[in-house]
């Protein structure tokens, strides 16, 4: 994983995904939060360990995980999907 290479499209993603309110479709206001909770964010994105699917998957929001797609095997590792236009 330390070898793979987001370029700023990818990553723009990702970015976007943590600032919008998957229910109300509108911009997460992070204004309130005090430094403490910040850092704690901060300490726990370091503390993740991403993986590269082998395999297409899907987000089942109701288990709040990443199944297998149609027609996939089932994944049993927790693994995130990779961008599919990023090396």
């Amino acid at each position: 994983m330390e070898e793979i290479e987001l370029d700023d499209w990818c990553f723009a993603g990702v970015l976007i995904a943590v600032g919008i309110d998957a229910e109300t479709g509108r911009g997460v206001d992070y204004s309130s939060l005090e430094i403490a909770h910040i850092g704690h964010i901060y300490e726990t994105l370091l503390s993740l360990q991403l993986t590269v699917a082998d395999r297409s998957l899907r987000y089942d929001l109701g288990q709040d995980r990443y199944l297998a797609a149609e027609g996939e095997p089932e994944i049993t590792s927790g693994s995130l999907p990779s961008c599919p236009d990023c090396s």
